[in-house]
C-alpha cells in the first residue's frame, strides 16, 4: 500500500485477519470473495492480491486469473500476485480433496466459529458428503455417524494432536464401524 499498490484481498468480509490487512493498508483495500467480484475493482497503475490464509487454493488460482485478465495491462513488476494461504491450511484441504473418493461421511475436528474448518465442511459437501464440524467428541452425532463404514477425519490446521487422536478413537467406538481413515499427524 505504501508503495502505491491497490491491495485486494480475497476473504471473508468482517474476518479478523481481513480487517487487519485492510488497517495495515489504511483502510485502502478492496475484499472480495470469489473471481466475479473482480470486475467491480477500479482501474489501477498497480495491484497487489493476497489472501485470507484460511482460503481455498482453487478459489485463489481462479482469483489470480481474473485479476490477470482484469489488469493484463499492467507489467509483471505492477501486478504482484501474493499466495498467503497458510500451508497447514492448504495441506488439510488436500486431504479433504483425498479423501473424498475413499469414504461415506467425513468429520473435521476444530473450532464452530473458525473460518478454516468450516471451508473444510463445504469442501467435504460439495463432494458429495455428509460433513460432520465436531469441537469435541461430544458434538458428534453418533447415530448418524453410526450408518457409514468408513468415516474421514481431518481437522483445522490449528487442532491439537490430541484432540485429533481421541476424536478418532472415539470414532472407531461407534458400530459397526469398520474404518476411520484420515490422515493424523505426529
Amino acid at each position: 500500500h505504501k508503495k502505491g499498490y491497490t491491495i485486494v484481498v480475497l476473504g471473508d468480509p468482517g474476518h479478523a485477519e481481513v480487517e487487519g490487512i485492510k488497517g495495515y493498508a489504511e483502510g485502502e483495500a478492496w475484499v472480495i470473495q470469489g473471481p466475479e467480484d473482480v470486475y467491480s475493482l477500479p482501474d489501477a497503475g498497480s495491484v497487489c492480491l493476497v489472501a485470507q490464509t484460511t482460503q481455498e487454493r482453487e478459489r485463489f488460482e481462479d482469483v489470480a486469473r481474473a485479476i490477470r485478465k482484469r489488469y493484463s495491462h499492467l507489467t509483471e513488476e505492477s501486478l504482484v500476485i501474493s499466495d498467503t494461504i497458510c500451508d497447514s491450511t492448504r495441506n488439510r484441504q488436500e486431504e479433504v480433496r483425498k479423501l473424498a473418493d475413499r469414504v461415506e461421511a467425513m468429520v473435521v475436528v476444530g473450532g464452530k466459529g473458525s473460518a478454516n474448518t468450516r471451508r473444510l465442511v463445504q469442501m467435504a459437501e460439495r463432494a458429495g458428503l455428509p460433513a460432520y464440524l465436531a469441537e469435541t467428541e461430544k458434538d458428534l452425532k453418533r447415530d448418524e455417524l453410526s450408518k457409514y463404514k468408513v468415516v474421514g477425519l481431518t481437522a483445522g490446521a490449528s487442532t491439537p494432536n490430541w484432540m485429533i487422536r481421541r476424536m478418532y478413537n472415539e470414532l472407531l467406538s461407534i458400530s459397526p464401524r469398520r474404518s476411520v481413515t484420515g490422515y493424523l499427524r505426529g
